[in-house]
């Protein structure tokens, strides 16, 4: 079963409002001065740039398929056996995580001895659910809310 990402609106409004400043300033300010128009070329990987993070927060998505967990995404591309996938936590993160999505909270998934990955899919408790279903000794840590609402 395919999971995609949440994305919450408030933290990609940030995003999107920080992307247009970086790309506004510069561009303002070479219009102000007498440069001549080849210069805008120079902006190219700043707009580029600024699509890719976008376009990236909004393709990530997780994969359950065959005892494994696949986290699929424009900057990030994970596969993680789930039998190895020892504890599950809720997080919460002061700035979101850019390389795998554009949501503030979310699960930290902690695999083998010392590997962890921060993910954000949609319908949470399916997902811990699929998970639980693969691996039954998954430890849900820290998390009374995923442990009721399961």
């Amino acid at each position: 079963m395919t999971f995609k990402s949440r994305i919450d609106p408030y933290h990609f409004a940030l995003l999107l409002l920080i992307l247009v400043l970086y790309n506004t300033i510069p561009v303002y300010s070479l219009m102000k001065s007498e440069i001549d128009t080849m210069e805008y070329i120079q902006f190219i990987p700043f707009f580029a740039f600024s699509i890719l993070i976008i376009i990236g927060s909004k393709q990530t998505n997780y994969k359950v398929k065959n005892g494994i967990l696949i986290v699929k995404g424009l900057f990030i591309n994970e596969t993680i056996p789930i039998h190895r996938i020892h504890s599950i936590s809720k997080e919460t993160k002061l700035l979101p995580n850019f390389k795998s999505s554009a949501a503030r909270s979310g699960l930290l998934l902690k695999y083998q001895t010392s590997y962890s990955v921060f993910i954000t899919p949609s319908q949470q408790n399916a997902f811990i659910k699929q998970l639980l279903d693969v691996n039954k000794h998954i430890d849900l840590i820290n998390s009374q809310e995923l442990q009721t609402n399961l």
